[in-house]
This record gives structure tokens, C-alpha cells and sequence, in this order.
């Protein structure tokens, strides 16, 4: 992951390195997810998601999020790679 701090906010760049492979038939097809946490609801709610790289455990996507960084105050967020054909039901690990 790199960062790159612009006032406030936050460019996040992701990328991943030897993810488990769950596809039978050819290498997995990774997305990473972003997800924050909402401090009122204790919900985490997606705040997007990076385009699929097909057949490969070392993507490095190019889907950039913008994120909000508020000095001085806790923000919670979930960021995990998981498996595109059964994307809600399968991650690939936890970061």
C-alpha cells in the first residue's frame, strides 16, 4: 500500500503480494475492497473497490481511493483482497 498525503486527504495506492491462489483451473482474479467503519452505527460500509486483475497473486491495481484524514481522531477501516468469482463470500487475507 502507498500513500500519498495531499492537506487532508489521503491518495492510497494498493497493491498485493503472494496471495492464496482459490481458483481450480487457472491463478485467482483478486479485487481489493475498502471498507470504513461508521463510528455512530458500528457499521462498515464500502467505500469502493479496485477493478479485478485476472490470473495473477501479485496484482498491483490501479484503482486509487481518495480518503478524508481527520488529525487527531480514530478512523477505522477494514482493506482486504478477495476472490472475484465468489467475491462476498471468500478473502483472500486480512490486512
Amino acid at each position: 500500500m502507498i500513500i500519498i498525503v495531499i492537506d487532508n486527504f489521503h491518495v492510497v495506492d494498493f497493491f498485493g503480494r503472494n496471495l492464496v491462489d482459490r481458483d481450480k483451473f487457472s491463478k485467482s482474479d483478486p479485487v481489493c475492497v475498502v471498507y470504513s467503519k461508521n463510528m455512530y452505527t458500528n457499521e462498515y460500509i464500502e467505500e469502493g473497490r479496485t477493478e479485478q486483475v485476472k490470473n495473477n497473486l501479485n496484482p498491483e491495481w490501479r484503482t486509487k481511493f481518495t480518503v478524508e484524514y481527520h488529525f487527531e481522531e480514530r478512523q477505522v477501516c477494514y482493506i482486504g483482497p478477495t476472490f472475484y468469482k465468489i467475491y462476498r463470500q471468500t478473502t483472500l487475507c486480512n490486512l
